[in-house]
């Protein structure tokens, strides 16, 4: 049985014996692959979209904000106080 893999299950006196071709288990890991694309590929990027929406349209309030060199010496602030970042002014 060189084209097949079997599992042989231990089921009392008989056991029972499930073989599987190359080709089913190729159709599993194409289903497996589906799925981790599904779960990861495709909701990891859809999940960056959302966080990349929310930073552009907090950027945009800053640049709209009459007191905006303040707010941004604040952010400056806390980002190296709380998280040990550093920003440069440009």
């Amino acid at each position: 049985m060189t084209k097949a893999t079997v599992i042989a299950i231990n089921g009392g006196a008989t056991g029972l014996v499930i073989s599987k071709s190359l080709i089913g288990q190729a159709n599993d890991l194409a289903r497996e692959h589906e799925q981790f694309n599904d779960r990861y590929i495709v909701a990891g990027r859809l999940a960056l979209y959302e966080l990349l929406t929310k930073i552009y349209e907090l950027v945009e309030r800053f640049d709209a904000a009459s007191d905006k060199s303040e707010l941004l010496k604040m952010v400056r602030k806390n980002l190296f106080e709380d998280y040990g970042k550093s920003t440069n002014k440009l």
